[in-house]
């Protein structure tokens, strides 16, 4: 009899765990994400880095459980200003054998400003053709750094397979 109430309260304590909001989530990429070749609204594939802990201290999820992440927003640097950006959410986790929805806030990555690389640019290209030519070398030498900067995009922002991100949960969940 006792052994009847012992299994059920066990079961209950196993049903009733939680991941409070603000809880840590450290999870490894298994695919790569560029600014250039992926589009907000793709999910990824990744898994849980470390175990998730739940209110009573004890594993809730472990280590190694399959992830979803999606892309919530990305900019590649345009050709004259911008700053490339990657910006990721969890969307579920895998936990015996069904999917828990999952609300996190951004883990974002984001690249040098396009602006002031063109700024460099142009402004050494006029340097130099004003060294070279006067007013007339100058002009020249910021046109030709201005094209250069039209021809060149800006670097595409990635992260690579089995990068370590952090997210942090948004909303309790309830096991």
């Amino acid at each position: 009899m006792w052994q009847a109430v012992l299994l059920f309260s066990l079961a209950s304590l196993l049903q009733s765990a939680e991941i409070t909001a603000g809880t840590p989530l450290t999870v490894r990429m298994r695919d790569a994400v560029d600014s250039r070749s992926h589009q907000a609204g793709q999910t990824f594939r990744a898994h849980l880095d470390e175990a998730v802990l739940g209110a009573g201290g004890g594993i809730v999820i472990p280590r190694g459980s399959e992830v979803t992440v999606r892309l919530e927003e990305v900019s590649d640097a345009g050709r004259f200003k911008g700053r490339p950006l990657l910006a990721l959410v969890l969307v579920s986790v895998l936990h015996e054998g069904r999917q828990l929805e999952l609300s996190s806030y951004r883990a974002e990555t984001s690249g040098g400003s396009r602006l002031k690389r063109t700024s460099a640019v142009v402004g050494g290209a006029a340097a130099a053709g004003a060294l070279l030519g006067g007013g007339i070398g100058a002009a020249a030498g910021a046109g030709a750094g201005s094209a250069y900067m039209v021809v060149r995009r800006g670097r595409a922002l990635t992260i690579p397979s089995e990068s370590r991100l952090t997210f942090t949960l948004a909303h309790q969940i309830d096991l």
